[in-house]
């Protein structure tokens, strides 16, 4: 059960619960085990992310790590569901709300999805070409689901997740991502962009020895959204548990951003003077 501590309006913490120690404890095995044999990529860009995760072998894939990291982000996106249901109460089925799932691994977001929202649309989005034709065949029989290789002809979204990705990806990409998002929003439309990111910390994703963790801190990934014209709506960080008053080991943090007032404003005045031409 997951237990929810509100600590402020913008930031609060999530607690999965102790049973969550194995599965971070054998993620941090995993991660000093491919530094030592070296088999990870040496830099960090997501061409050779994804080389790695389709040629390793069957075992070794990343179905299984996704499997074991599953678990430790359920508070998170729970959470996250929760927070975004308000912003589409307006939604029916008339109107669904399009959700994009940008690295979508085994399509777990689905199913929570499924559990809190009536009328929406599911996109799957992955650059596991692997992982991608077994999706395909995983919701074939879903009507309300889409899973793609690229966005090139995806139409416009309400919501986005990102999750378990932003670490696999330097600065660069980031910025890439963030101005790929801005353009799968439609201006008119409510929308969100929803970051769930592991925690920068030793125990946690140190198999790439070119990762950059200042990226991956909620502070800075704030920091990059804001410059490319969104604003933070709401933080929630995950622990383990809490102990004598304390959070203990922090693994894992969301943010809900949305397109400011700035964006929204700049996009509807470009829309006006599209139409006007």
């Amino acid at each position: 059960m997951v237990e929810i501590n509100r600590s402020g309006m913008n930031d609060y913490s999530v607690y999965g619960g102790v049973q969550h120690l194995p599965a971070l404890l054998g993620e941090a095995l995993r991660s000093v085990k491919g530094r030592l044999i070296q088999k990870e990529p040496s830099t960090l860009n997501r061409s050779l992310v994804q080389n790695y995760f389709e040629n390793a072998k069957e075992d070794e894939r990343s179905e299984g790590m996704i499997a074991a990291q599953s678990p430790l982000y359920e508070p998170l996106i729970i959470s996250a569901l929760q927070e975004l249901r308000p912003m589409f109460d307006e939604f029916n089925e008339k109107h669904t709300i399009k959700i994009l799932d940008y690295g979508c691994g085994t399509g777990q977001l689905y199913e929570h999805v499924n559990d809190l929202f009536q009328h929406f649309d599911y996109i799957g989005y992955d650059v596991d070409r692997k992982l991608t034709r077994k999706n395909i065949i995983k919701f074939s029989h879903i009507t309300n689901s889409e899973i793609v290789s690229n966005l090139e002809h995806t139409e416009c979204v309400n919501v986005i997740f990102a999750i378990n990705l932003l670490c696999y990806l330097n600065e660069v990409e980031v910025i890439e991502l963030f101005t790929q998002c801005n353009d799968l929003f439609d201006d008119l439309e409510t929308n969100a962009l929803v970051i769930i990111d592991p925690m920068p910390t030793w125990i946690w994703e140190t198999r790439f020895s070119g990762i950059e963790l200042c990226l991956r801190t909620p502070q800075r990934i704030k920091c990059i959204a804001e410059s490319q014209g969104f604003s933070s709506k709401k933080t929630i960080k995950a622990h383990c548990t809490r102990l004598f008053g304390h959070n203990f080991i922090s693994y894992a943090h969301c943010a809900i951003m949305v397109k400011s007032n700035q964006s929204l404003a700049k996009g509807r005045e470009h829309n006006d003077h599209r139409t006007d031409a």
